[in-house]
């Protein structure tokens, strides 16, 4: 069957000369022809940085080995800014609040395109909770923090959650008998920590005063007669005569 052209498709993976011979529709004389395809290396690309961060923190990564790049992260909806540094990288930033896939093509001076992905684990931050209530006048803070693997107790903190100050303890227990006479509240700051993430809270406590009691009533009295006594300055009472355990009347 006579044919005006004639069609293959070829695969090189370096380069490679092919040849073709085809006769001639009148005369049936062959004719040959020859042609190289050069083939051109599809880029390398890799992805630089991108450790582990915390939630709500900046996920940098680099991107190298070809002349432009898109990038693409799912989920999408990470906020991202994309900088070239004028010398064929690619750098994306993305405040992350959950793990991301960053996903990069890259096209090279030939116009060959290579891919590349990288996953970003975030660790979420710590939840810290503690018990702190209020205290009476006169008895000593005792709190328990939990949520984080560990625990630093301070005085202050700065901006950025960094214990300031002065240091007062380490671990989940805080507790101080030092407490100012004339002090109305007591406050601290406990900075938990896990896989690299931290967090601060500022715990206030209230410090009640004690109130006035006054008793009043006649003291001196004939023995067997009764007498009456009244207090006066609390909400709820309790009387007893002073011997321990000996309680005589709650009121």
């Amino acid at each position: 069957m006579n044919r005006p052209h004639d069609d293959i498709t070829v695969s090189p993976i370096t380069e490679q000369t092919y040849y073709v011979v085809a006769t001639a529709t009148d005369g049936g004389c062959p004719g040959n022809a020859s042609i190289t395809v050069i083939v051109n290396d599809k880029p390398i690309i890799t992805i630089d940085e991108g450790d582990p961060i915390c939630s709500g923190e900046v996920a940098q990564l680099t991107a190298n080995g070809a002349k432009s790049y898109v990038w693409n992260i799912s989920p999408n909806n990470a906020y991202s800014t994309i900088e070239y540094d004028g010398i064929g990288n690619a750098t994306i930033k993305a405040r992350l609040d959950s793990i991301a896939l960053f996903s990069v093509s890259g096209t090279s001076e030939a116009g060959c395109l290579g891919y590349k992905t990288k996953s970003v684990l975030v660790y979420p931050m710590p939840e810290i909770q503690t018990d702190a209530k209020a205290i009476c006048k006169g008895d000593k803070v005792d709190i328990y923090a939990s949520g984080a693997a560990t625990y630093e107790w301070w005085t202050n903190i700065d901006p950025a959650g960094n214990g300031q100050g002065t240091q007062l303890n380490v671990g989940s227990h805080h507790t101080n008998t030092n407490i100012d006479a004339s002090a109305t509240s007591y406050t601290v700051y406990v900075i938990g920590k896990e896989n690299g993430c931290k967090k601060a809270e500022k715990v206030e406590i209230l410090i009640n005063q004690l109130p006035t009691i006054g008793i009043s009533g006649k003291h001196i009295y004939c023995q067997g007669d009764p007498i009456e006594l009244t207090a006066s300055g609390g909400t709820t009472y309790q009387w007893s005569n002073g011997d321990e355990g000996e309680k005589l009347q709650t009121i």
